[in-house]
C-alpha cells in the first residue's frame, strides 16, 4: 500500500511539472487607465537603434549667408545637431557661414552641383529658376509666420518638382524672414518718396514689385547690404530685424519704415544625389529633424521679434508706420506683378493662391 501510495504521488508530481512547462508565459501589465504603454527599452550604451544602424556614414556641408551671431545661425546649428543627434552620430554636419563656402545667390546652383551639399535659401534667391515660389515674394503679405510655414507644407506636392528638376531635394522651411522692412539713408513714407531710389533687391518678384513701386532696383546679396549703403551704392533696402541688428544698419541707414514688405520661408535644400544615397532611414532622420526644427523656431522667434524691435527703436533716427491708405496704393501698384506672375507659372500659381487663402482665412 505504501509503495503504491508512492508510486501515485510520483505521477501527480511528474504531472503538475510537465503541465507548469507548457502554460503560456504571463502577459505583460496593461498600463492602467490614462496612462502612457511601456515602450521597448532603449538601446545599450554603444549601441544604435535599428533605424540609425542602417545609415551609413556620412558628412554634409551646410552652408548660409547668416552671421554666427544671427538667430537664422543658431536655428540651422539646431537643425544639424538634431541630425547628429537621431542617427547616433553616422552623419555629421559641418556648417559654413557668412558666406564662407558659397555666395547667398549662388546657393541653389552649387547644391545642385555638390558644392555645398544643403543650403538654406531665401526665396527670392530661387526666383528665377523656380517661378513659382514667387507666391511668398508678393509685397506686403497677409499671412503671418505659422501661416506662411503650414503654407509651404500644404504646397509641398506642387513644389516638390520644380525643385528637383534644379537638381536638390526641398525638405521644408525651418527659417521665416520674419517680417522684412524698409531701411534707408533718407526716409521712405510715401510712394512719392521711392521714385528713383536705388533700392537693394534679391531677385524674382521682390525686384519686378519695387520697380513697380518706381524703385531703381539694384542686387546685392545680404551680406553686402551693409557696405552698399555705406558707399551709397544703394539708398535702402528690404531685409529682415535679423539683418539689420546683426549689421548695425542704423550706423548706414537710420531711416526704418516697418511696414511689413515681404514675409518669406527660408527653403532647406539638399542636393538631390545626396538626398537619394542617403537612403531612407537617413531621409527620415532629415524630415524629422525639419520638423522639430520648425516647431522650435516658431517658439523661439516670437521673443527674439520683440528683442530685435526693441533695439532696433532704440538705435534708429527714425521708425515710421504707413497708414492703411498708403499701404492700399502700395498694393495697387505691384497687383499687375502678381497677375504676371501667375500667367507664367500657370495653373499650379492659382493651386498655390487658393491654398494660401484658405489658410489665412483659418481653414
Amino acid at each position: 500500500m505504501r509503495t503504491a501510495l508512492s508510486v501515485l504521488l510520483g505521477i501527480v508530481v511528474v504531472f503538475v511539472l510537465l503541465v507548469g512547462c507548457a502554460a503560456p508565459a504571463s502577459p505583460s501589465p496593461a498600463a492602467a487607465p490614462g496612462q502612457p504603454a511601456q515602450t521597448p527599452a532603449a538601446p545599450a550604451a554603444g549601441q544604435q537603434a535599428p533605424a540609425a544602424a542602417q545609415i551609413k556614414p556620412m558628412t554634409l556641408k551646410f552652408a548660409h549667408y547668416f552671421a554666427t551671431v544671427d538667430f537664422r545661425h543658431k536655428t540651422t546649428e539646431y537643425w544639424a545637431k538634431l541630425v547628429e543627434k537621431k542617427s547616433n552620430g553616422a552623419i555629421k554636419v559641418e556648417l559654413y557661414p557668412s558666406e564662407s563656402l558659397v555666395k547667398g545667390l549662388d546657393g541653389l546652383a552649387s547644391t545642385a552641383a555638390g558644392v555645398s551639399d544643403a543650403y538654406s535659401t531665401p526665396t527670392a534667391y530661387v526666383g528665377g529658376p523656380i517661378p513659382l515660389v514667387g507666391y511668398f515674394d508678393r509685397l506686403l503679405p497677409a499671412y503671418n509666420d505659422a501661416q506662411m510655414l503650414r503654407i509651404v507644407k500644404e504646397t509641398k506636392h506642387i513644389l516638390d518638382p520644380v525643385f528637383e528638376k534644379q537638381g536638390v531635394k526641398m525638405l521644408g522651411a525651418i527659417i521665416t524672414t520674419g517680417p522684412a522692412n524698409f531701411y534707408g539713408g533718407l526716409p521712405i513714407h510715401t510712394l512719392e518718396d521711392m521714385q528713383g531710389k536705388k533700392i537693394r533687391g534679391a531677385g524674382g518678384m521682390t525686384d519686378a514689385s519695387l520697380k513697380a513701386l518706381g524703385a531703381a532696383v539694384t542686387t546685392l546679396s545680404a551680406a553686402d547690404i551693409y557696405m552698399g549703403l555705406q558707399s551709397r551704392t544703394v539708398d535702402g533696402t528690404v531685409t529682415t530685424l535679423m539683418t539689420a541688428t546683426s549689421q548695425k544698419l542704423w550706423e548706414v541707414a537710420p531711416y526704418w519704415n516697418d511696414a511689413t514688405a515681404l514675409r518669406n520661408p527660408y527653403f532647406l535644400i539638399v542636393n538631390l544625389e545626396t538626398w537619394k544615397g542617403a537612403g531612407p532611414a537617413a531621409q527620415n532622420v532629415f524630415d524629422e529633424a525639419t520638423n522639430e526644427t520648425q516647431k522650435w523656431m516658431l517658439q523661439e522667434w516670437a521673443g527674439e521679434e520683440g528683442k530685435m524691435a526693441d533695439q532696433l527703436t532704440k538705435q534708429m533716427k527714425e521708425r515710421y508706420t504707413p497708414s492703411q491708405a498708403e499701404l492700399d496704393r502700395w498694393r495697387t501698384k505691384t497687383g499687375p506683378v502678381t497677375d504676371e506672375w501667375i500667367a507664367k507659372a500657370g495653373p499650379a500659381a492659382k493651386e498655390m493662391i487658393a491654398i494660401g487663402e484658405k489658410i489665412i482665412k483659418g481653414n
